[in-house]
Formats: C-alpha cells, sequence, structure tokens
C-alpha cells in the first residue's frame, strides 16, 4: 500500500468504484482498493491496524460455514492453523467502516453445485453475516473465482449488487458488476512484481 501511495496512487473503497461504475463514470487509472477472501483472523489481526492507521477501509468476503473455527473448506482440519474470524471480529469490521461480503458458506465451488445447492450458499451466507454485521450484504466473492451465467443469475436472484471473481484486469465503466477483476496480490508479490502485475492488468483492460 505505501508502495503505491508513494508513487502517486490513491486508496479507495470497493463500494465507492462500483457506484461510479452504475453511474457510467470511469474508474482513475492510479485508483486502487483491497479485498481479503475467505476471512482468515489475520485479517483483523495484521491487516485490520495498518489499514486503520492509515484511516482505510477493505471488503473482506467471509465463509460463513467456517467462522471461528479452524476447519478447512471440505469438513476437514486446515491444512494452516490459522482460523477464521470470530463473529465480533468480523462485527467489529463492519462497525469500523470495512464491507463485508460473503465468499458463501461452503467455499465449494458454484459452478460444480445444482441449482437448489447454488441458492442455498449464495442465501444462507448473505443472511448470517446480516445477522452478525446488522447491515445488507450486497457483494459477493465466487469461492476460486468460479462462476459461469447460471451462477451470475443464481447472485443476482439472491440479492447480491456486484460480485469480484479472479480475471485479471482493470475497473471500467463497462465491467459487468458481477465479473469485477481483480489483480491477485501474495505476501511475496510487492515492487517491481506488483507494479508488473498492474501493467498486465491494465493490458489486459486494452485489449
Amino acid at each position: 500500500m505505501d508502495f503505491l501511495i508513494e508513487r502517486g496512487w490513491q486508496a479507495t473503497h470497493l463500494p465507492r468504484i462500483v457506484e461510479r461504475c452504475m453511474c457510467g463514470d470511469e474508474a482513475k487509472r492510479n485508483e486502487f482498493c483491497i479485498t481479503f477472501d475467505d476471512g482468515y483472523q489475520s485479517v483483523y489481526e495484521v491487516a485490520y491496524p495498518v489499514l486503520k492507521e492509515r484511516k482505510m477501509a477493505a471488503t473482506v468476503y467471509v465463509a460463513t460455514g467456517s467462522i471461528g473455527s479452524h476447519i478447512g473448506w471440505n469438513g476437514e482440519l486446515a491444512r494452516r492453523t490459522e482460523p477464521i474470524m470470530t463473529t465480533e471480529q468480523i462485527r467489529e469490521l463492519s462497525d469500523d467502516g470495512f464491507e463485508i461480503g460473503s465468499h458463501t458458506v461452503s467455499h465449494r465451488r458454484l459452478t460444480d453445485l445444482s441449482a437448489e445447492d447454488v441458492k442455498r450458499e449464495l442465501a444462507d451466507s448473505r443472511s448470517a453475516l446480516e445477522d452478525i454485521t446488522g447491515r445488507e450484504v450486497v457483494s459477493l466473492s465466487y469461492p476460486y473465482g468460479a462462476h459461469d451465467s447460471r451462477v451470475l443469475h443464481a447472485s443476482i436472484e439472491a440479492g447480491y449488487r456486484y460480485a469480484v471473481c479472479m480475471r485479471l484486469a482493470t475497473v471500467t465503466h463497462a465491467t459487468n458488476l458481477f465479473e469485477i477483476p481483480r489483480i491477485s496480490v501474495r505476501w511475496n508479490t510487492i515492487g517491481a512484481v506488483l507494479l508488473r502485475h498492474i501493467g498486465h492488468a491494465h493490458l489486459e483492460h486494452e485489449e
């Protein structure tokens, strides 16, 4: 974050970008927002204090079936020891201006599920997060980025207003709000590597 800000980039919040897209406005080329998938506790313990110090917020997508546990996505112990955030931690982030979005209940690939299971994953996770935060949940992140026209339609029917995927590109006024692209950032995506990813994303947009 500091690396980008020092080079003239501006941090914003995903809901603001979506709002501008809905109005037909072009996203700024030097603007970025931050999202986290899964809802690991490190978001609360590590990222949250750093962002708060900089007066920044993020969108956190939570798989509700694993809240407060070490349970992996397939009902087995996770390979990593880091747990998912608790309901209290999720609520605190929401109260402090973070957007809380759905990452479904079980983190299964929605494209592999029946229509009824997709409907249940989308509705139940949204309802659970709204109960926790006391706020409407309108944002979705597809587990593994897996989606198709059937999943997109189900997401709209479930009451979501936009969704992010794993496609590498930048956001423009023509972006499908249920296929918002992102740049995947890992622990070692810093400096020149990060700038290279951003450059590739801009090239995808131009194509």
